[in-house]
């Protein structure tokens, strides 16, 4: 799930966000880009970083194997990596 609604850069690697007894998935807060940062929901895996002049990556590599990589990075205008959390998944397309 990607989000920015809260105003901060968070990232959970599944293991706060599921509900019901469910599994969870994984979460990007993707940060309050120009406004003032708040802290909301979690708790989440990889931590909180309220603050302006952030923003959320995805990256996903397809080297057409088995695998795909889906890699969630939170940045601070300066360049300043404030959270990543990399994720294999089995490709559809070669069981």
């Amino acid at each position: 799930m990607v989000a920015g609604d809260a105003h901060m850069v968070a990232i959970d690697d599944g293991t706060n966000s599921g509900c019901g007894g469910h599994d969870g998935f994984p979460v990007l807060q993707a940060a309050a880009l120009d406004r003032p940062g708040s802290i909301k929901g979690g708790p989440y895996s990889h931590g909180t970083f309220p603050g302006a002049g952030q923003f959320g990556l995805i990256e996903v590599t397809d080297d057409g194997d088995d695998r795909i990589e889906v890699t969630l990075i939170g940045i601070d205008y300066t360049g300043a990596e404030l959270a990543q959390l990399t994720i294999l998944y089995d490709s559809p397309l070669h069981p």
